[in-house]
């Protein structure tokens, strides 16, 4: 998908860059909540058959940001929906690139995936620490309703859960 100055792609996470962005996420979550509540994604998740990563980039190449997505071959409640489920995982911007949009073209872009790909809802978990302020706001200003722990997730004080129906 191309956008003003920048395009989003499916990523083969053989970049470096992506990779670097990734794992810069990754321990930043760790700086900000404690091991057991860091949920994003190590090197081995990445890997992981039902995720799909996308880089946006810019016109020389560089990796803005990334986002991952994790399908569920049906709903966690069979007696909702027997459509997939898919989780948001990983968000990230580069700092360079913060306050551009990045990350709301990044959501738009998996919104519109979910919906060709007739998923009924997407789910997330983020952190309670204000460092996760911005990510909350983008995420309930698309409509996402703070919902309780799905899949393997526990009841935590430093995550909070959300939840975007599609059907």
């Amino acid at each position: 998908m191309t956008f003003k100055d920048h395009t989003i792609d499916i990523d083969k996470l053989t970049d470096g860059q992506v990779i670097a962005l990734l794992e810069q996420h990754r321990i930043e979550m760790l700086r900000h909540s404690p091991p057991e509540s860091s949920h994003a994604l190590n090197t081995q998740a990445r890997r992981h058959p039902d995720l799909t990563v996308w880089s946006a980039r810019d016109i020389d190449d560089k990796v803005l940001g990334c986002v991952a997505l994790k399908v569920f071959p049906k709903s966690r409640d069979a007696d909702v929906s027997t459509s997939p489920y898919a989780e948001i995982k990983s968000m990230k911007v580069d700092p360079s690139a913060t306050r551009r949009g990045i990350g709301r073209a990044l959501l738009m872009h998996i919104l519109g995936h979910a919906a060709k790909h007739q998923i009924a809802y997407l789910a997330l978990e983020t952190g309670t620490n204000k460092v996760f302020n911005p990510a909350r706001r983008l995420y309930t200003a698309h409509g996402f309703k703070e919902c309780d722990p799905f899949g393997s997730y526990q009841k935590d004080p430093h995550s909070v859960f959300y939840q975007l129906s599609l059907d």
